[in-house]
């Protein structure tokens, strides 16, 4: 991760372009993916509680994390969803990417979508 200040330039609505400076503290931290797991014998979608240190607690969350630097993102998917949840997943469709939050991080997610199956695993609520 690291932050960047930057000259903000930018086309206008009339089609002009406006340059000024503006120290603008920009979180660059690649990209993450994300991923929505349907329990087909539940008939459930699985999250996960982690604690996240920004808001210091705990939350429910989908299963998610960062790419590796040249990690493909449906590798990184199954990496996280079995390093998260103790799953491994077949095929995973890509439903959308989107920027979390374009004001203050370049960070985009990667939303995919993938069924699995609880059956003999522990623990999976």
């Amino acid at each position: 991760m690291r932050f960047l200040l930057r000259t903000i330039t930018h086309e206008n609505f009339d089609g002009g372009q406006t340059s000024y400076d503006f120290p603008w503290a920009v979180l660059d931290r690649g990209d993450s993916v994300a991923i929505l797991l349907h329990d087909i014998v539940k008939d459930q979608v699985v999250i996960v509680q982690q604690f996240r240190p920004a808001i210091l607690r705990t939350i429910f969350e989908i299963v998610a994390g960062t790419l590796k630097p040249g990690e493909d993102h449906e590798a990184c998917v199954k990496r996280e969803v079995f390093e998260e949840v103790g799953l491994e997943v077949g095929e995973v469709r890509l439903i959308s990417r989107f920027f979390v939050s374009p004001g203050a991080t370049s960070e985009r997610i990667f939303l995919y979508y993938a069924p699995v199956s609880s059956l003999g695993v522990d623990g999976l609520v």
